[in-house]
Formats: C-alpha cells, sequence, structure tokens
C-alpha cells in the first residue's frame, strides 16, 4: 500500500512539471520625455513617445501628471499615436499643452501609459 502511494505521488509531481507555463505582463516605457514651459504665456508642452516591449500591438493613452513636490497639480491625458495601434518594439508619439495660471510652480512630470485592452 505504502508503494502505490508514492508512485502516486510522483505521478502528479511529474504531471505539473510538464505543464508549467510562464506568464509575462506587457511591458511599455516612456522614453524622450521632454516638457517646456514658456514663461512669457504660461504654456506647458508635454511630449514624448510610448515604447512598446510586450510582444502584441497596443494603442492607449497616457496620464500625464504635474507635479510640485507629492501633489499633482495638473493631470493630462492624451492618446497615443492617434490612436492608431503599434507593434512589438515601436513607439506611439503623445503631446499635450495646457495653461499654467500664475501662482501654479511645476518641479515634476510624471508619465503613465494605459493600454486599451
Amino acid at each position: 500500500m505504502k508503494k502505490f502511494i508514492l508512485i502516486c505521488l510522483l505521478l502528479t509531481v511529474s504531471f505539473c512539471e510538464v505543464n508549467k507555463r510562464s506568464f509575462s505582463a506587457p511591458s511599455y516605457s516612456v522614453e524622450d520625455l521632454d516638457a517646456r514651459i514658456f514663461s512669457d504665456s504660461r504654456v506647458i508642452v508635454v511630449n514624448g513617445y510610448v515604447k512598446n516591449s510586450s510582444f502584441q500591438s497596443t494603442s492607449g493613452e497616457v496620464l500625464i501628471y504635474l507635479k510640485k513636490g507629492n501633489s499633482i497639480i495638473i493631470t493630462l491625458k492624451e492618446v497615443v499615436n492617434k490612436g492608431t495601434p503599434f507593434a512589438h518594439n515601436e513607439k506611439g508619439f503623445f503631446e499635450a499643452v495646457t495653461n499654467l495660471s500664475e501662482n501654479q510652480k511645476l518641479d515634476t512630470v510624471t508619465v503613465e501609459y494605459i493600454p486599451y485592452r
């Protein structure tokens, strides 16, 4: 009886090892980020690229956070690549323009890519 149980356990472990699959989440990075404030008009322009390092095409939008310290002053949402999907290892362009009020001071720009499902 003990031998039978041991054999069943070995078969179960072997079966699990054969059916193991690995999974990795899609990967995206923001590259060539540029933020410029035109002081005469208080206009800020933020642009850059989202690089698709996943193994499938993607389309989506970016959330751009204009911050002072840890406080978010302005949040902007822009479509990447004009909504056209971009493939693995390709880049999609984005650009956002907004006005700052006289008292808004910024020191950090953070960008987050959100793919459409």
